[in-house]
């Protein structure tokens, strides 16, 4: 090992050897130990500092990981929560269409009923109209004007045809 100068407190320095002691702190002989403790002392500090400030870092990196995950977690909600507001938003447009499309089809069978109860209104008109317009039992043959002319009394409307009646034999 190094020649390390001695200050004993009672004599003058001088200057020995330290070999063949296995470390400073064994060496039995009086060699500047105080000052050799407190070398060591501090070297002992400085690393349970580092241990300290790399357990730090450990807990500082610990809590990034944390506030990642957090993160990434807010964000797959965020993701989830918008994919959940588009389909309801698909859904409730699916479910207006639907409701525009029922309402459409009910208009149109709407319209179609009306229309049905028009024509069989009509219908029924026309059969009432037919069935007064046809001659009842007031048929009157005007001898010599080949004049058919029927008459219905109950709805006071007449209906004039003209027929050629064929007759072999007409008496004027």
């Amino acid at each position: 090992m190094r020649q390390l100068s001695v200050h004993p407190s009672s004599s003058s320095s001088s200057s020995s050897s330290c070999s063949g002691c296995s470390s400073i702190l064994s060496c039995s002989r009086p060699v500047a130990t105080l000052q050799l403790q407190q070398q060591w002392q501090q070297h002992q500090q400085q690393v349970q500092h580092q241990q300290v400030q790399q357990q730090q870092v450990l807990q500082q990196q610990q809590h990034l990981q944390q506030q990642l995950q957090q993160l990434q977690q807010l964000q797959q909600q965020s993701v989830d929560t918008a994919a959940a507001a588009a389909a309801a938003a698909v859904a409730v447009a699916v479910a207006a269409a639907a409701a525009a499309a029922a309402a459409a089809v009910l208009q149109l069978l709407q319209q179609l009923q009306h229309q049905q109860q028009q024509q069989q209104q009509q219908q029924q008109q026309q059969q009432q109209q037919q069935q007064r317009l046809s001659p009842s039992g007031d048929r009157r043959h005007l001898r010599g004007d080949d004049l058919f002319v029927g008459v219905s009394l109950s709805s006071l409307s007449f209906s004039f045809s003209f027929a050629a009646l064929l007759e072999t034999d007409r008496t004027f």
